[in-house]
């Protein structure tokens, strides 16, 4: 009776407490202080909304303005001058311009790209010899050959071709590429610049060049009027064509020295100067030359490529995305498949199967793997993955497959042995001899048979693969960085089903396995997607992992065995090196945008998922 009425007496204490308690809330609600303070927090957290908002909305404006220019289309605006005026402009940054001056020389040699070619014509035929081996070859000139012009890039020269139809002249420029064929030794690509009919007065041309935005400049008088036509010198898309205002009719064009410099085309007389400045210069790359394949200069056949910094002067800039879209997407669709069966398994284990304790001890221990930095994983995949995929890839792909079978053996021992009556064998034993499996087929694939199975390597595919700094390493690394987030994820989705359900499935008589299959995965199966998109999306923006691991070579296939160069990791190389006045920072503000606009649409995508399913399961559990 004294603990009866003791027990009363605690009773009526808390809820004498909870009463006063909550006659005191209510107390300080109704002071006018308590009500000023919830104004300003609940302002305060309006302002940090609307703050966070104004963010998000000022980075995609900006990456939008900077990527935007590829969609403009260039002007020019002409300007003409007295002498005196043009050199107090130019002075500050004195043209050391590269003429744009026709050659007339119809009947003499000409040496091109430091003497290791030798052009002719004889014959309405261009005769091409190669000076250190003697070779020739000739190609027919449809037409008169008016006039040609060396270009200052490597092997390359234009032509301009007058033909003859009926009562009126074509004028034909043409742009032509001497190639090193691998069999005949010598041979020749031609591209069609421009084609102009006229009546009276025959054209002049000038071709000149702009290697910074890959842009091929011509100038050309018609019926005395002046012309100006701008080309994307990669796929000869023209880009803008206009009259040149300033140049008098009677001025012939052969008198007037044009020269291209910066932003800035420069026609230079003697009595006068015309300035034509450039606007939305960057939009000289197009949509054609970022995504499809290219014809380049010096190429056979058309190709995806990434090339900023060429090698010689005055060769084509490679701004192709394409060979970066598949690195990024090779090397985040493979680590998922490192990934998915390591997290949503381990998800699986230690949401359902595992007892309370090892829940309780795995379920950190695995988290706070996602605190690792990423720089470290990529150190420790260079220095230490790297190697040993070098030394031994049999041995790491032996090793890959055989894991999972000796732990489902290591399974399937334990529950044999319950079945045949053990009762005394306990989930830490089971997990003891996993680890015990692990360890020695470390030693069985990487020290017993690592010696043959490199022999076999040598033999069979060492000119057909790269061991090192391959997509294979990247994946693995790439998949273990991104493994926490997704276990993280699909495991709160796992234990965030109700547990009456899973009583429920048991009450009618299912089995665990059962109740996982056609309970637990399909109410849970929202956040395993949306955990899923989120290892994509963190796959294929990650930077550090690829950029010291996969040797970033911009390679346009899917081979495992290949490198590669992801997008992230592009923008990490380039942008301190990129020049705020060509067309290079503009290109890569074009693959921030791209992986912005992939993170945004992957996330769309996982919540309309999850709303989906969400919504279906509400209607079949209700």
């Amino acid at each position: 009776m004294m603990g009866l009425h003791f027990t009363l007496v605690l009773c009526s204490m808390n809820k004498y407490q909870l009463t006063c308690t909550h006659m005191k809330l209510s107390h300080q609600h109704n002071k006018p202080s308590r009500f000023f303070t919830d104004r300003v927090f609940r302002g305060g957290v309006r302002a940090s909304a609307l703050l966070v908002i104004m963010t998000f909305l000022a980075l995609i404006s900006t990456l939008i303005y900077r990527a935007a220019p590829i969609l403009y289309t260039p002007e020019v605006t002409f300007t003409k001058l007295a002498p005196q005026q043009a050199v107090t402009m130019l002075t500050d940054n004195p043209p050391a311009l590269s003429t744009m001056q026709p050659h007339n020389e119809h009947l003499e040699n000409v040496r091109l790209m430091s003497n290791r070619f030798e052009l002719s014509h004889h014959d309405n035929q261009i005769v091409v010899r190669q000076l250190k081996t003697d070779f020739k070859i000739s190609f027919p000139v449809d037409g008169e050959l008016m006039e040609w012009q060396i270009s200052q890039q490597p092997n390359v020269f234009y032509v301009q071709i007058r033909q003859q139809e009926n009562e009126s002249h074509i004028l034909q420029i043409k742009r032509i590429q001497l190639l090193s064929h691998p069999k005949t030794g010598l041979a020749f690509q031609e591209d069609l610049l421009f084609k102009q009919a006229y009546q009276s007065i025959p054209p002049l041309a000038v071709v000149g060049e702009n290697d910074i935005h890959n842009i091929i400049h011509v100038v050309y008088s018609l019926d005395g009027q002046k012309h100006y036509l701008m080309l994307n010198s990669v796929t000869l898309e023209p880009l803008n064509h206009q009259r040149i205002e300033g140049l008098p009719k009677e001025v012939n064009l052969s008198e007037v020295t044009v020269t291209f410099y910066r932003n800035k085309l420069v026609l230079h007389h003697d009595q006068f100067v015309v300035l034509g400045e450039f606007s939305a210069l960057h939009s000289a790359i197009t949509i054609a030359e970022l995504f499809s394949p290219q014809q380049y200069v010096g190429y056979y056949d058309a190709e995806y490529l990434w090339q900023t910094n060429p090698s010689l002067d005055f060769q084509d800039r490679k701004y192709n995305i394409m060979p970066l879209l598949i690195g990024s997407a090779k090397a985040s669709l493979l680590a998922l498949l490192v990934a998915i069966p390591l997290a949503l398994g381990s998800a699986i284990y230690v949401g359902y199967f595992a007892p309370r304790v090892i829940q309780r001890t795995l379920k950190p221990m695995i988290e706070v793997l996602e605190a690792i930095p990423s720089v470290a994983i990529g150190l420790i995949a260079a220095i230490w993955l790297v190697p040993l995929t070098e030394a031994a890839l049999l041995s790491f792909l032996l090793f890959i497959v055989l894991l999972p079978v000796m732990l489902l053996s290591a399974h399937g021992v334990f529950l044999l042995a319950k079945w045949f009556g053990l009762k005394h064998i306990f989930v830490s034993m089971e997990l003891g001899l996993q680890v015990f499996l692990i360890l020695a087929l470390v030693w069985f694939c990487f020290e017993g048979i690592s010696g043959p199975l490199n022999d076999m390597l040598l033999v069979f595919a060492i000119d057909t693969i790269s061991l090192d700094k391959s997509t294979l390493v990247v994946a693995v690394a790439l998949g273990i960085a991104i493994s926490p987030t997704i276990f993280s994820l699909a495991e709160d989705a796992l234990s965030g089903v109700s547990n009456s359900m899973i009583k429920a499935a048991a009450a009618l008589g299912a089995t665990r396995l059962q109740t996982l299959q056609y309970v637990l995965l399909p109410a849970a199966a929202p956040g395993i997607i949306a955990a899923v998109m989120i290892g994509l999306g963190r796959a294929f923006g990650e930077t550090m992992i690829v950029l010291m691991v996969t040797g970033n070579t911009p390679i346009a296939q899917w081979d495992i065995f290949a490198g590669l160069r992801a997008l992230s990791a592009n923008l990490v190389i380039e942008l301190p090196e990129a020049n705020q006045m060509n067309s290079h920072m503009t290109v890569l503000f074009v693959t921030a945008l791209l992986l912005f606009l992939f993170t945004f649409v992957l996330n769309s995508v996982a919540e309309l998922i999850k709303y989906r399913y969400t919504k279906s399961l509400r209607g079949l559990y209700d």
